[in-house]
């Protein structure tokens, strides 16, 4: 080895460890994403406790007890979900299969923190187009909630890294756990909504950041009406087994203005009912239009 090459040596090794260092510096920063997000954000993670009351025609009711995750936006008790776990799944089924069915959430209690006995709450409204649902705590007193600002939202690019926030059921303590995933496309139509990569949304009706910690929207289910799409029983069938498979975000500015109409048009309205039903297919002449095209909160008459 020359001596010109014996002085760079020790150039070369501080470099190569000063690359080293940067590089496991990035890498302990993705690594720690994860439990910072769950501390920061999990606290406003709920799940909705209830009992769905449904009805096929004639053939009588049926009553299943269920829990599906929401997230609390408001510090006096309001919380949006999706409203395909909140029953909508049920007119989506007699929609593509010709059936009148009918779903009701009733006795709904809202499980926030480390109560597991739940407030009691009533359904606000739906919006079956971007598919939300409200929840509200009836009497949440003085006590104010862990929430997220659905006005501080960030719009991410194709590539970027998201991460969802989930819960486990009952049998696993309800506990928060995160996915990570990335943006893998932006859709125009119907609406703008982030396309996720395989796996990366685990449920619809939960929260999705991006690594700053700024949400980026709610995932929800979007599915094409019976003329557009090619939609058939045996695909939905397939598709409606697996919710999380259809897991789309719709962007947080929009969950936003969609709650702000959906408080507005419940407000006029009482909301004795909590019922969505359905016609069968063949009975639909008109074709849906994107919500932004039209008010398409649905209050609970």
């Amino acid at each position: 080895m020359s001596h010109r090459n014996h002085r760079c040596l020790p150039i070369i090794l501080a470099a190569a460890l000063a690359l080293a260092a940067g590089a496991a510096a990035l890498h302990a920063q993705e690594v720690n994403t994860s439990p910072k997000l769950l501390a920061d954000k999990s606290p406003a993670m709920v799940m909705i406790k209830f009992v769905l009351s449904m009805k096929m025609g004639g053939e009588g009711e049926q009553q299943n007890e269920m829990e599906v995750p929401g997230t609390m936006i408001s510090p006096e008790g309001l919380v949006v979900s999706s409203n395909t776990r909140l029953g909508g799944f049920v007119s989506l089924f007699g929609r593509y299969f010709g059936r009148e069915l009918s779903a009701k959430p009733t006795d709904i209690k809202v499980l926030a923190g480390d109560d597991n006995q739940g407030a009691e709450a009533e359904f606000v409204a739906r919006d079956t187009e971007l598919d939300l649902a409200w929840i509200r705590i009836k009497k949440p007193g003085e006590k104010k909630y862990a929430y997220l600002d659905l006005g501080k939202g960030t719009r991410p690019a194709i590539g970027d890294p998201i991460f969802c926030l989930d819960k486990m059921d009952k049998y696993f303590d309800r506990i928060a756990i995160v996915s990570e995933g990335r943006i893998a496309g932006i859709t125009r139509k119907p609406r703008e909504l982030y396309v996720p990569t395989t796996g990366s949304v685990t449920d619809v009706g939960v929260p999705v950041f991006a690594r700053s910690g700024e949400v980026v929207g709610l995932a929800v289910v979007q599915l094409p009406d019976d003329e557009e799409g090619g939609a058939n029983r045996m695909s939905m069938t397939s598709r409606l087994s697996n919710l999380a498979s259809m897991g789309m975000i719709l962007p947080a500015s929009e969950v936003a203005k969609a709650t702000k109409r959906a408080l507005e048009t419940a407000s006029t309205r009482p909301s004795d009912e909590n019922q969505a039903t359905t016609k069968p297919a063949a009975a639909k002449k008109t074709k849906a239009k994107p919500a932004k095209d039209k008010n398409a909160n649905e209050p609970e008459k």
